[in-house]
């Protein structure tokens, strides 16, 4: 196994160990299903009042390093298909959380989103690319440098709720009326 790889796998790991607020999808295989992580917990109240099930929304991760790019892209539009998927292809640690930032801001609009970690597509640790995906199709696309990391999070908010709008209108107007 090369260094690089190794390297890879070892940022991965560490990633999904720091940054998790759900447990990490396996894909034993490029075909394996995305199991879909939303954590629902019952409002009860003292009163007579009838109980609500409310869903609380958390960051649905998914480490797709390991798989070929194809693979990777069928993880991301699975994991896209109710739901909106950043991916992010490679990059360092610092691009890795300004998106990852961008997907936590999302979950607090409401917005229900995956965060991709996918392999990397040029080698270069500097930069990496970002695709928006929303009802398993790629919304956006983009690239961004460690000397513009700090541009990333705004550019992906923008763009996941953009895909979002145009992906899911029936969920953006339920946001809408809160």
């Amino acid at each position: 196994m090369e260094m690089t790889s190794l390297a890879k796998r070892v940022l991965g790991s560490f990633l999904a160990a720091t940054m998790l607020a759900t447990p990490v999808a396996a894909c034993a295989a490029e075909e394996s299903a995305i199991s879909e992580t939303n954590t629902a917990t019952a409002n009860e109240s003292t009163d007579s009042a009838p109980k609500r099930q409310a869903t609380e929304l958390s960051v649905q991760y998914v480490g797709a390093t390991d798989l070929s790019l194809n693979g990777a892209r069928f993880v991301a539009a699975n994991a896209s298909r109710d739901k909106v998927a950043v991916v992010v292809w490679g990059g360092n640690r610092i691009i890795q959380q300004e998106a990852y930032k961008a997907a936590l801001d999302l979950i607090d609009m409401g917005v229900p989103v995956a965060f991709v970690l996918a392999p990397d597509t040029n080698g270069l640790e500097g930069d990496a690319g970002f695709q928006i995906y929303a009802k398993s199709e790629p919304r956006f696309d983009g690239v961004v440098g460690t000397n513009n990391a700090k541009d990333l999070r705004p550019l992906v908010l923008q763009n996941a709720l953009d895909a979002h709008k145009q992906a899911f209108p029936q969920h953006v107007a339920t946001l809408t009326v809160r």
